[in-house]
């Protein structure tokens, strides 16, 4: 994937592509990075937002993974796509819970 993303660096696909495997991979960090340039990309590429988020909760920066929840169940409300919206919204409500409660057990995936 990584191959890929050097043949063709202005692909959101390509960056989507190497997050998606980074995030299976436990590779938060670099996860995080690709979806960052995905959304660089195409600033309304829904589902990268949601991995991103997922990827910023691993690392253990919720709020940065509150505020990229919140955009992006801004734009997918917009753009009408449901399936990672409420993935979203899911996600945040937990983010908000753990920051709420610091202590509460977690029990990201």
């Amino acid at each position: 994937m990584r191959k890929l993303v050097e043949l063709d660096p202005k692909s959101e696909i390509t960056h989507f592509g190497l997050g998606q495997a980074c995030y299976d991979e436990g590779l938060f960090e670099e996860g995080a990075a690709s979806m960052g340039r995905a959304i660089a990309i195409k600033p309304d590429y829904t589902a990268a937002y949601e991995i991103l988020g997922r990827c910023l909760e691993k690392i253990g920066k919720l709020e940065e993974a509150r505020a990229i929840y919140e955009k992006g169940i801004e734009i997918g409300g917009q753009k009408g796509d449901m399936i990672p919206t409420e993935k979203m919204k899911a996600r945040l409500n937990r983010v908000q819970g753990k920051l709420a409660s610091p202590d509460a057990p977690t029990g990201t995936s």
